[in-house]
C-alpha cells in the first residue's frame, strides 16, 4: 500500500506539469579566487614567510545544456550541466626573485536548480551542484626553473543562487552566482642546495563564480 500511495504521489506531481523544456547557451563571467594561502615551509629564513597566490581574479565563459521543469503550483527544478574555460593564473612574488602560481584551464559542473516562478517568467532559485578543475600550483627560482610543481584535478561542492527570465517563448536569460569550495592542493619538493631542505607549499581552493548566461530552448 505505500509503494502504490507513493506511485500515485508521484504520478500526480508530474501529471500537473505545466511545461518542460530541453535548453542549450552560454555563459560567462569572472571569478574570484579567495582561498587562504599558507606558507611555504622549511626553505630558508629569507623565504618561510612567502605567500602562494590568494585572492585573484579570472575570467570564465563556455557552454551550457540543462533541463527545466515548471508545475501547475509554479514550483521549478532544473538540472544543468557546464564546460567552461577558465583563465585562472594567479603569481605572487618573494621577494622579487621567486615566483609562486596557481593556474586553472577549464571547470566542468553539474547543478541542481530548485526555484519559484514569479509573475512576468521570472524565476528565482537556489542551486547545488559539483565542479572539477584541473588545478596546477607551482614554485619557481629567478632564473624560472620549477623547484616544485603539482598538478591535480580538484572537485567541489557548489551552492549558489540565480535568476532565470524567460522572454519570446525560446529564450532565456540567466544570472547565477556560486562558492566553489574545493580542496587544497600542495607540492613538495628537496632542494639541491647544501645543505639541502625540503620545500613544502599548499594552496587552498575557494572561488566566487559570477555568469551571466543566453540559453536557448530546444
Amino acid at each position: 500500500m505505500k509503494k502504490m500511495a507513493l506511485f500515485l504521489a508521484v504520478s500526480s506531481i508530474i501529471s500537473t506539469s505545466a511545461f518542460a523544456d530541453f535548453y542549450a547557451g552560454l555563459k560567462a563571467g569572472p571569478s574570484f579566487n579567495v582561498g587562504k594561502a599558507p606558507s611555504t615551509k622549511n626553505r630558508n629564513a629569507q623565504t618561510a614567510n612567502a605567500k602562494l597566490p590568494g585572492a585573484g581574479i579570472a575570467a570564465l565563459a563556455g557552454g551550457v545544456l540543462g533541463y527545466d521543469q515548471t508545475f501547475t503550483n509554479n514550483f521549478y527544478v532544473g538540472i544543468e550541466g557546464s564546460v567552461l574555460k577558465h583563465s585562472l593564473n594567479n603569481t605572487a612574488l618573494a621577494m622579487d626573485i621567486e615566483k609562486h602560481t596557481l593556474q586553472n584551464k577549464a571547470m566542468y559542473g553539474a547543478d541542481l536548480h530548485i526555484g519559484y516562478k514569479m509573475e512576468n517568467d521570472i524565476i528565482p532559485f537556489v542551486s547545488l551542484g559539483v565542479t572539477a578543475g584541473r588545478f596546477k600550483v607551482s614554485y619557481f627560482q629567478a632564473d624560472n626553473l620549477p623547484t616544485a610543481s603539482k598538478a591535480k584535478t580538484i572537485l567541489g561542492f557548489t551552492p549558489g543562487l540565480g535568476l532565470k527570465y524567460s522572454m519570446c517563448d525560446k529564450w532565456m536569460i540567466t544570472s547565477h552566482y556560486q562558492y566553489f569550495m574545493g580542496k587544497k592542493i600542495s607540492a613538495s619538493q628537496t632542494t639541491q642546495a647544501s645543505p639541502s631542505s625540503s620545500l613544502y607549499l599548499s594552496q587552498q581552493i575557494r572561488q566566487h563564480h559570477v555568469t551571466l548566461g543566453l540559453a536557448y530552448k530546444l
